[in-house]
């Protein structure tokens, strides 16, 4: 029984995860506004580019060692777009 509500708690907190992860168009439009291109954030994440043009394509989906590393990434640019002002050209 705990074998099964442990595989039980593991698929929750994955969906949980997803819900929580901005969908392909938002993590583009981020990483857009920041001025980032797609192998600058895969090489700040340790994956290659190929794999971010597909994750913010929707055809893929990070795995989870990765999934967290992208999450904290775009968090990270959030508050940074956040506290930076829309017409401001500081880098």
């Amino acid at each position: 029984m705990d074998a099964m509500k442990t595989g039980q708690e593991t698929v929750i907190e994955k969906l949980r995860e997803r819900r929580r992860f901005p969908p392909p168009e938002v993590r583009r439009r981020l990483r857009e506004r920041a001025g980032l291109t797609q192998a600058d954030v895969a090489l700040a994440i340790g994956c290659d580019r190929a794999a971010v043009s597909r994750w913010e394509g929707g055809t893929r989906h990070p795995r989870p060692e990765l999934l967290r590393v992208y999450e904290e990434f775009l968090d990270r640019l959030m508050l940074e777009l956040a506290v930076r002002p829309e017409n401001s050209n500081a880098g």
